[in-house]
């Protein structure tokens, strides 16, 4: 039930960066947001799976987390999401697409939830920098995307029983 789904979703901060996402896991997750409704039917929203090592490391220096812990620059080594699903608008097809960005984040959210990943979606990246990592051949997509991060979270403080859960999150079209 999707109440469930809602009550079950958490935004992680740590997670168990060991446990490997594969990109077909993080592919069915885009699979369900792809799907979702865009203002004026534009579909401006692209996204891309990344799960690998290197870019994984990558991505992570482009995040800012939790803005208000200025002291936190984010999960150390070996609590980084091990995936990444970046979410970014195709600026040819239309701008301030927030809206839109909302809703498919929330689905890879609640679709990742329902498959016992954890995650969180950030909107504080440096997203020019994230963009041009790799051969970029398109500009346009530097404006908006939030990030979904998924993860085999682990518990901040050790109040609540551990429980097993994967990564997942995102890298910038190439």
């Amino acid at each position: 039930m999707l109440k469930d789904l809602v009550l079950k979703n958490r935004s992680y901060r740590r997670f168990y960066q060991d446990k490997k996402l594969s990109f077909e896991t993080l592919t069915e997750l885009i699979d369900c947001a792809r799907v979702t409704p865009s203002t004026v039917n534009s579909q401006a929203l692209k996204f891309k799976p990344v799960a690998d090592d290197e870019t994984n490391a990558h991505v992570f220096e482009c995040l800012n987390w939790a803005g208000l812990l200025k002291d936190w620059p984010g999960p150390e080594e070996g609590e980084r999401p091990s995936g990444y699903i970046v979410v970014l608008c195709d600026l040819a097809l239309g701008r301030n697409k927030y809206y839109d960005e909302g809703i498919a984040a929330q689905t890879i959210m609640l679709a990742a939830v329902e498959q016992g990943l954890g995650g969180c979606i950030l909107g504080s990246i440096n997203k020019e920098k994230l963009v041009f990592y790799r051969p970029c051949t398109r500009p346009r997509y530097t404006e908006g995307g939030g990030q979904a991060h998924r993860g085999r979270r682990r518990r901040q403080h050790g109040l609540l029983q551990r429980r097993k859960r994967r990564s997942l999150c995102a890298e910038a079209l190439a």
